[in-house]
């Protein structure tokens, strides 16, 4: 992804920012909850903690974004990964571990953090935004339909190696 923009102040209560390792504390609640939330998985604290931690010592695997109401609370957070597309000769921009805190749902959370990373990976030359979203999660369908993801031509398929 392209240099650190200025956190952008989209609404009078929220701004969006790539997160810093000081929002670890915060990344790893978030994506703590939304794993029990949306799969009923219970994640292993201390490798999900290295996990976002390795994102910031290795900023090639991604970069992760935070929304903060008017008063600081982060509100919502995701990680953006890249995929190179030698089809397209540029790169796909993946959308992952997203999560809107429970009482900022509804409140176009998602589309204004949107226009931020959007605006982001276009300067980046990315050519597409991706994401998976749980087959049974209709709220965040309906959310990322909103922001123009239509479904697309493939099915993921898993094959776990540990």
């Amino acid at each position: 992804m392209s240099e650190t923009p200025a956190p952008q102040a989209l609404s009078p209560t929220m701004t969006v920012r790539k997160a810093t390792a000081s929002d670890i504390h915060a990344l790893t609640a978030n994506i703590m909850a939304m794993a029990q939330e949306s799969e009923g998985r219970k994640l292993d604290l201390a490798t999900l903690s290295a996990g976002i931690r390795r994102v910031f010592e290795e900023p090639a695997l991604g970069t992760y974004w935070i929304a903060n109401s008017a008063t600081g609370e982060v509100i919502a957070s995701c990680l953006m990964t890249v995929e190179w597309s030698d089809w397209n000769n540029a790169p796909y921009v993946w959308f992952q571990s997203v999560y809107i805190a429970p009482a900022w749902r509804g409140k176009g959370v998602f589309a204004e953090m949107m226009k931020t990373i959007e605006a982001d990976a276009r300067q980046s030359g990315a050519c597409e935004l991706r994401l998976y979203v749980e087959t049974n999660n209709a709220r965040a369908i309906r959310a990322y339909e909103k922001c123009d993801f239509i479904s697309g031509h493939y099915q993921v398929m898993e094959k776990r190696l540990y």
